[in-house]
């Protein structure tokens, strides 16, 4: 056999130490922190079942694994002062398998990128479950945050994805999005949030699909004002406790998009406040209030195959003017399928199905 060409047995000499070492917890270092300060880029930090007091901080490193052995046997308390885990100006942090609790925060990302958290758990954390706050890219799948005064997951992070995650009983809202960007929500299941489901507070240019939501405190999910641009697709939402979707006044250019909303403890399936907004092919049932309310001052806003029955009141109340309703259905609604108090012709209507129509 030929020997290897020194460029090619160097490439292989340089893979074989990319992979890094393991370091193991507490076999190898008492502590996770000791294992943490010990380490080096590529290597694995694995921690065997026990219960850890530590506040673990990652700070200023690259290229790290830091994985329970085992699904939930590891629990790292935080002892109520700090994050039960920080990851602060670091790069490549992967975090697998680990419970967190009695924290601040039980899992913090800060000005970090290309980090991700999967399989973890977070309980009793004071102000979040899981907090991104600067940096980009950091993905949270799989994760799950339960029994925690604070909100469940906050992201103040840009282009980050938020996916198959849980959260139930949370003293606030289920998940946060701050003053990010481009962010991905996808497929998470909220129970039992006080607050609102999904809060999105600013963030433009995001994407929140296939999350189901039952039983929020107030709005389902709410895009306050000045979010823009994003898009609010196939979600499923019971009993919040008011307004299913909610956009605000100022919250201009959203896609909301074959939902699904089935009982509201206050107010109504849709409650449209910003202008320039789609609602298409959204079907809302059950609601304690009107089923799709239009307010007052709202333009710009096409209302497509919507289906709405079994509203409290009115099927669609339509206040604001210079709105377009195409295709829509309504009925078995004990006030009027559509109510619309403006003058003829304010806004345009166009083969909707509507039993009752009258202002």
């Amino acid at each position: 056999m030929k020997p290897l060409p020194f460029t090619a047995l160097a490439l292989l000499l340089l893979a074989g130490l990319a992979q890094g070492a393991k370091l193991r917890v507490p076999a190898d270092h008492a502590t996770i922190q000791a294992a943490v300060g010990a380490s080096s880029a590529g290597d694995v930090i694995e921690v065997s079942a026990g219960t850890y007091f530590e506040n673990v901080v990652v700070d200023s490193l690259t290229d790290l694994t830091l994985r329970a052995r085992g699904k939930d046997k590891v629990i790292i308390d935080g002892g109520g002062g700090s994050p039960a885990i920080r990851v602060s100006l670091s790069t490549g942090i992967k975090l697998k398998n680990l419970r967190v609790r009695d924290a601040t925060s039980g899992i913090f990302f800060s000005s970090s990128f290309d980090c991700a958290a999967t399989g973890c758990r977070a309980a009793s954390a004071s102000t979040a479950g899981i907090r991104l706050s600067g940096g980009e890219r950091i993905t949270i799948e799989g994760c799950r945050v339960e029994d925690s005064p604070g909100d469940g997951i906050v992201v103040d992070s840009d282009l980050c994805l938020i996916a198959d995650c849980s959260v139930s009983e949370v003293g606030g809202d289920g998940i946060h999005l701050l003053a990010a960007d481009l962010i991905t929500v996808l497929d998470n299941r909220i129970d039992l949030a006080a607050g609102h489901g999904i809060n999105n507070e600013s963030t433009p240019n995001s994407l929140i699909q296939q999350n189901r939501i039952a039983a929020p405190g107030s709005y389902g999910i709410v895009c306050f004002a000045p979010s823009t641009a994003c898009s609010l697709l196939e979600n499923r939402i019971a009993d919040s406790g008011s307004s299913a979707i909610y956009i605000e006044t100022g919250a201009t250019h959203h896609m909301v998009m074959d939902n699904v909303v089935n009982g509201t403890e206050g107010f109504y399936g849709i409650s449209a406040n910003g202008d320039e907004v789609q609602f298409r092919g959204n079907k809302i049932k059950n609601t304690i209030n009107s089923g799709i309310f239009v307010w007052a001052g709202t333009s710009g806003c096409l209302f497509h195959e919507n289906q709405v029955k079994k509203s409290g009141l009115d099927g669609f109340a339509v206040v604001g003017t210079g709105n377009a309703l195409i295709g829509n259905k309504s009925s078995k609604n004990p006030n009027l399928d559509c109510r619309d108090p403006n003058p003829a012709g304010s806004n345009f209507y166009a083969g909707n199905q509507f039993g009752s129509f009258g202002s």
